[in-house]
């Protein structure tokens, strides 16, 4: 920065407003947004005979603001200068301009290269909560009749690390499903790219020529990472039905004697617990309801995601325009999927309707099985007469050979009429080059915002909307007791949320209520199991051969049950527990067993996307997944497949139940397992 100019700017709607002008490029000003946050607008680019090039709107400017921003610009820009300035009244006039200062010659701060910003006309009614934005190149897609872009391209932001992490996408040659790889999430305090290691399957070091983008069939561009395997069975082993494997009884057992009940209250009489209606949903699930009340005003702001607010409340308010597309990152549980929310009700109403909410998962089945029916025209057509697209957990976009074109049309017919896109990911934007390059997009040449985990207070906000959106209400006092019993835990607090909600419509159901203590004391049971008995034994995996699953009821659900490969015969140990616990609840359900495969946990690439893939082919309504054994490589990151698992489940409509591999004996977890086959979603 050369020289700034601080002058008073009072609105009709804002008498304290402030006008700063500064000569300089656009990271010179970055220490002001950081600092003043919300009180700033977008850096405007000017040109008048004072040689200032840049303005910066500073909103509802206190006194003591004042102060500590012209005592900050002074040490910017090294000068005696004047006394500070008055703050504005509504009956004060406004002061005359402070005198331009000219710093003796000293280097600029280290902030991180900007190109020039393009002269920018800010709409009738501009957002109050902005922060700074480079210019926004509008990226053409692949052969489309987009309009050249003229402008600069940007640098990556200065949040990612220098190190390049691994990419989150791989795409064999001949594999019909994606590979899926685990970069390392985000911190909550920021974003790091682990150094290379080769133990480590997920961090990888840039890939040589030999991976780089191997040809698909048909000419496509692959997207590069991990080499294929050697068949598909390779990665994700298929098993014939088990019931091959087990003496077919007749239905109705004996609830067996050793199984431990669970601290869930001693149940009445048996009760029918009717799960969750399966809702045909127009386009194949494609789109997410917006809500009214999920706003950027119900969204709490505070260091962990100030800018991230002020950036959404900029795309709400001018959308199309600077921040296109907004890439919103950070870890599970910091309430990404919150905001996104939050904008689309804000841009529906900005826009008149026309705005499009979806998710990766939804995103991609939605465009497979358009493909597949024969009734893709039905879907391009919706999105055709969108004015908005929001994808939630874009990371989790299942990129096949089959619907890769198709994808990346969708994308370019946004990106080429400037039309608002927003995106949210678990991982920052150079984590997903992969999956760039198959879209043909440019995630790195947008504006990108984290957002980190909340604390204290914070967390108690989300909590407590998490239930409200479920219709339940607690106490402040009891939100803090099960925040605590999470026990730091944001990344699962939804799911949780959900279990206590089934908790106590089961317990209600059962004529036996409880105390709130108590209900925590339920959930969050974990009985101990003695040393080496956490797994079953080899005997007790062949005892278990003989169980034979109930026969299924008229309104029974279809369940796949998912096991590592190489530990088949927890198959039929983990479905007789299943129905073990069920009679010792007494818990009227009914299910069909519509598959039973086996998945490579020594394959990190692709399996959550294939277990989602054939649950959803087998037409399940739930799913059972037994986690991965202690000396898999997913072992270190079952937390982190865990909750891609579920994710992408959710997003089926598929409800997951997921049993630690050395926790198939633990009654608390079978419970719990019933608990989120039960539960009803936001």
């Amino acid at each position: 920065m050369e020289k700034w100019q601080l002058q008073p700017h009072p609105s009709e709607s804002d008498p304290t407003r402030y006008v700063l002008s500064f000569k300089g490029e656009v990271k010179d000003v970055l220490s002001v947004v950081k600092r003043f946050g919300s009180k700033c607008g977008r850096p405007r680019r000017i040109t008048n005979r004072e040689g200032f090039n840049y303005a910066l709107f500073l909103n509802e400017f206190s006194q003591d603001q004042l102060e500590q921003l012209t005592k900050m610009l002074i040490a910017i820009v090294p000068s005696t200068g004047p006394e500070l300035l008055a703050p504005l009244t509504p009956s004060q006039p406004a002061a005359p301009p402070m005198p331009v200062f000219t710093p003796p010659p000293a280097p600029a701060p280290a902030q991180p290269e900007a190109p020039a910003m393009p002269v920018f006309t800010p709409p009738p009614a501009p957002a109050p909560v902005q922060p700074e934005a480079p210019p926004m190149p509008v990226f053409a897609p692949p052969p489309a009749p987009a309009p050249a872009v003229t402008q600069p391209a940007q640098p990556a932001p200065t949040v990612f690390a220098a190190a390049e992490p691994p990419p989150a996408f791989v795409q064999p040659p001949g594999e019909a499903v994606p590979a899926f790889a685990l970069p390392p999430p985000p911190s909550a305090s920021g974003p790091t790219a682990p150094a290379a290691d080769a133990s480590n399957p997920f961090v990888v070091e840039s890939p040589p020529p030999a991976m780089a983008a191997p040809p698909l069939p048909g000419g496509s561009p692959a997207v590069f990472g991990a080499p294929a395997p050697a068949s598909p069975s390779d990665a994700f082993a298929s098993q014939p039905p088990i019931a091959g494997e087990f003496t077919l009884a007749p239905p109705g057992l004996e609830a067996p004697a050793t199984v431990a009940q669970p601290a869930a209250a001693a149940p009445g009489a048996p009760v029918s617990m009717a799960p969750p209606a399966k809702v045909v949903r127009p386009l194949w699930g494609l789109e997410t309801a917006l809500d009214e009340k999920t706003n950027l005003d119900s969204i709490q702001v505070g260091p962990y995601n100030r800018f991230s607010h002020a950036a959404a409340a900029s795309v709400v308010g001018a959308p199309g325009n600077m921040y296109n597309p907004l890439f919103v990152f950070g870890a599970a549980g910091v309430g990404k999927s919150h905001m996104i929310k939050a904008i689309g009700g804000g841009l529906e109403k900005s826009l008149g309707g026309g705005v499009v909410l979806t998710s990766g998962v939804k995103l991609a089945n939605a465009v497979s099985r358009a493909l597949e029916e024969g009734k893709y025209p039905e879907l391009e057509k919706r999105l055709g007469e969108a004015k908005a697209l929001l994808v939630d957990d874009i990371h989790l976009l299942n990129v096949t050979e089959e619907n890769q074109g198709s994808l990346a049309k969708i994308f370019a017919l946004f990106f080429s009429r400037n039309l608002q896109v927003v995106l949210t990911s678990l991982y920052p934007a150079r984590a997903l080059g992969a999956l760039e390059e198959a879209l043909k997009i440019s995630l790195r040449k947008g504006w990108s915002v984290d957002m980190k985990l909340a604390a204290g207070d914070a967390q108690k906000e989300m909590v407590t909307g998490a239930f409200s959106r479920l219709g339940l209400e607690l106490t402040s006092d009891e939100i803090g007791l099960f925040v605590e019993r999470l026990g730091g835990n944001m990344p699962e607090a939804a799911r949780w949320v959900r279990r206590f909600a089934s908790l106590r419509a089961f317990q209600e159901a059962q004529g036996t209520p409880s105390p709130f203590d108590k209900e925590l004391a339920t959930l969050f049971a974990q009985e101990a199991v003695a040393a080496g008995l956490e797994i079953p034994s080899a005997q007790e995996l062949e005892a278990a051969r003989s169980f034979a699953p109930p026969a299924p009821g008229p309104s029974a659900r279809g369940m796949a049950i998912f096991v590592p490969k190489g530990q088949e015969p927890m198959m039929a140990w983990a479905t007789s527990k299943f129905y073990e616990s069920l009679l010792t609840l007494k818990i009227e359900a009914s299910y069909k067993h519509v598959i039973f495969e086996a998945y490579d946990a020594d394959q990190p690439f692709g399996v959550p996307f294939k277990i989602g893939d054939t649950a959803r082919k087998a037409a399940a309504d739930i799913a059972l997944v037994v986690g991965t054994p202690p000396a898999s490589p997913l072992a270190s990151r079952v937390a982190e497949f865990s909750h891609a698992v579920g994710h992408i489940l959710d997003g089926l409509d598929i409800a997951m139940g997921w049993l630690p591999f050395d926790g198939t004996k633990n009654a608390s977890n079978l419970f719990r397992v019933h608990l989120d086959f039960l539960a009803k979603t936001e």
